[in-house]
């Protein structure tokens, strides 16, 4: 009995094709989730002053300085021309500080990262539907 080669074929190459795509979504996903909690937790549980204007860079970028609690001040890049700007840190650790973005942005960020998160589960959710027949018998 002669059999066909082509349906192993594709499903391979679906597979490889479809794992491919489910790990670099995946990667991003992760990536994602993690700027975002670095980005959200601060500014909700640390603690937030005002920022400074100490430097203009030629690019638009601009350098505030800020004073912690521990008493040194630290400086970090800002966005915002000639005005302050809210900077969250955590009182454990200072010298990772954020500046706090605007309130719509945050709700768009969160929004994004989890259609993403969806979208990487749903690649790898599939591979593993295609995978699945080889081990199964």
């Amino acid at each position: 009995m002669a059999r066909s080669f082509r349906t192993p074929v594709r499903r391979e190459v679906a597979t490889l094709l479809l794992g491919a795509a489910g790990v670099s979504c995946t990667y991003v996903a992760v990536m994602m989730c993690v700027v975002v909690g670095r980005e959200w937790y601060p500014p909700r549980y640390g603690i937030t002053v005002e920022g400074r204007q100490v430097f203009r860079e030629d690019d638009g970028d601009t350098v505030h300085a800020f004073t912690a609690t521990d008493g040194v001040t630290r400086h970090i890049l800002g966005h915002d021309r000639g005005r302050t700007v809210r900077i969250a840190y955590g009182p454990r650790n200072p010298a990772y500080a954020v500046v706090c973005p605007p309130t719509g942005t945050e709700v768009l960020m969160v929004v994004v990262s989890l259609v993403v998160t969806a979208v990487a589960g749903f690649m790898d959710y599939g591979t593993y539907r295609l995978v699945l027949p080889a081990f199964t018998g």
